[in-house]
């Protein structure tokens, strides 16, 4: 009987044990909950109870008060010091999961407080860099030159149209496209410095979003609200520039769609219609 007791006995305690561990695993990228104090209390009593239970049960008729007093102690501090200390590590690690938890919840809080702060730093930089060009613009392409209130910029849109009459529809492609860029390279030099500030500060803009750490969605949103800021005509003289000066600038111009909305009857050619209208996404950078 006494065996059995004290199989019983170490087999409860073995299975509470394991049971406790599995309760305090611990898994990567998890918050369980932890065991509750009032439920740690129970286990120990629990224990403390069956160990109680089996040294009456076992051990209580054949030891003498008086002169045995010693070997209950020793009985009893035998079973309750290793139970006692595995309570001690099982507390410790359940105080060691909650300061990992913490320290990952400190840690995504860093991590969302920086991505907030670069967001600011990206808009506030932006931001300048859109009124920087709309002033410019204010300035030069929404000027008026003429006392019937045309604009600087329909006045360009008119002379860049009139380069397709330039432009025999029998030509070969690459023909015309060389054609178009010598003629439009001719009307953006006569008023240089002009139309290099127009398109420096439209472009900056363009570039720092495109070399921004943002996601994709977040660059086309940014981007189509610098598409935004132009005014009519704006957009069309500023992607005819673009296909004339720079591999990029024209690139980018299509890789963001700038040019979808516009009329296709105001495209020089089929062939630049096209390239404006179809996007293309460009190879991340190295």
């Amino acid at each position: 009987m006494r065996s059995i007791l004290e199989i019983a006995l170490i087999s409860t305690i073995l299975l509470l044990m394991i049971y406790v561990c599995y309760k305090q695993k611990i898994e990567p990228g998890t918050h369980q909950k932890h065991i509750p104090a009032n439920l740690m209390i129970i286990y120990s009593g629990t224990i403390v109870a069956i160990i109680i239970a089996t040294f009456i049960t076992t051990q209580l008729e054949e030891i003498e008060i008086n002169g045995d007093i010693g070997q209950v102690g020793d009985f009893v501090g035998g079973l309750l010091n290793p139970i006692f200390s595995f309570m001690a590590l099982i507390v410790l690690l359940r105080t060691t999961k909650i300061q990992i938890q913490e320290i990952q919840k400190s840690s995504e809080a860093l991590l969302q407080q920086k991505e907030v702060t670069e967001r600011e730093k990206f808009e506030n930089t932006f931001f300048k860099l859109i009124d920087r060009f709309e002033d410019f613009c204010t300035q030069y392409t929404r000027a008026v030159i003429n006392d019937d209130g045309t604009t600087r910029a329909v006045f360009i849109r008119g002379q860049i149209k009139e380069i397709s009459q330039l432009i025999q529809p029998q030509e070969p492609t690459k023909e015309q496209v060389k054609k178009i860029k010598k003629e439009i390279d001719k009307l953006f030099h006569k008023s240089l410095d002009n139309n290099i500030s127009f398109m420096r500060r439209g472009f900056l803009a363009l570039y720092f979003i495109d070399d921004s750490k943002l996601k994709p969605n977040e660059k086309e949103f940014y981007a189509r609200y610098f598409f935004d800021s132009f005014a009519k005509n704006e957009r069309y003289i500023f992607i005819m520039f673009a296909y004339a000066i720079g591999t990029r600038s024209k690139a980018l111009t299509r890789k963001y769609g700038i040019g979808e909305n516009i009329k296709p009857a105001l495209y020089i050619s089929e062939h630049i219609e096209k390239y404006f209208t179809t996007k293309k996404i460009l190879p991340p950078k190295k």
